[in-house]
Order: structure tokens, then sequence, then C-alpha cells
């Protein structure tokens, strides 16, 4: 199950709307995106050519930006097969239609290459998420920042909130 509530704000949003000081708009802390090595991971050698055409286009990118490290490799692996077999299965659908006559009752039913390409798809969403392939996922990346100064108005830290 996901996260409740409306999809976190990218970090860079979140600076330009904020308060100044590493604050948001509402004055608390914005997150550190954790400190690992990050560099490109090389393919997979098995990867078909619909899968290396789209690692091509979205590593070199998430690599200019830092956001990708060598033990990401699995997960853009992932997203890239996705990729692969909801083009393929796509293909299928384009050349076949959305709907077959079963051999057996004569009735029409839906392509499975419907139902391939539309997981793919879920999966192609599901795998870039983690990687920041979308804005509001970007912010999922990035480790809560500790304020140790800011107790103000909260009652159960000691020294903030009401007066005593």
């Amino acid at each position: 199950m996901g996260k409740r509530g409306p999809a976190p704000e990218p970090i860079p949003l979140r600076i330009l709307k904020g308060r100044g000081n590493g604050k948001d708009v509402a004055g608390r802390p914005i997150p550190k995106v954790p400190a690992f090595e990050r560099c490109a991971p090389e393919a997979p050698g098995w990867l078909d050519p619909e899968a290396l055409a789209e690692w091509s286009r979205i590593v070199p990118a998430l690599d200019a930006v830092g956001s990708i490290k060598p033990e990401d490799r699995g997960i853009i692996t992932a997203r890239c097969v996705a990729w692969s077999r909801a083009v393929h299965a796509e293909a299928i659908i384009a050349a076949e239609g959305c709907t077959v006559v079963n051999p057996q009752s004569g009735r029409l039913a839906t392509h499975p290459a419907v139902y391939i390409a539309a997981a793919a798809w879920r999966d192609v969403v599901k795998f870039g998420a983690p990687l920041g392939l979308d804005p509001s996922s970007e912010v999922n990346l990035a480790t809560p920042a500790v304020d140790d100064n800011d107790n103000e108005g909260n009652p159960f830290a000691p020294g903030g909130g009401y007066d005593e």
C-alpha cells in the first residue's frame, strides 16, 4: 500500500517555495538527499534492443543530475525491461487489434497482449518512481533534515511550546 495524502513536492520546488535557510514554506527543515557515490551502472549485456535503447535514454539523464548509483542497476534494468515489454505488446495490439476470436467458442475476447501491455505500463511507472522519474517521487529519495533548535511551538519538546 502506498503513502497516504497528496504526493510530496520535489525538493527543488520546496526550496523555491520555502522560507530560505533550508526551511520549507511551513518552516520545517527540507530533507537532504543521502550521500551515495553517484555514477551510472553498466547495462546488462542481455537486454534486448528496445530495453537497451531505453537504458541509453534514461541513464545518462539520471547520471547527469546525480540521482543514480551502481546499486540501482537492478531497478533500472527492471524499468527498461518493462518498457520493452510494453512497447512490444503495443506493437502486437497495433497489428492484431485489441480483441481476438476464441477458436473454441467463437466468442470475441480481449487480446492477451492488452493485459501484457497494461501490466508492463504499470511496471514502468512503479519501477520509475524509486528512480525519481516523476516529479513527486524525487522527494522520496530524501531523508528528513534534523533541526535541533526548532522546538518553538512544540509543547512536548524541552523548553518548547507553551509558557509554564
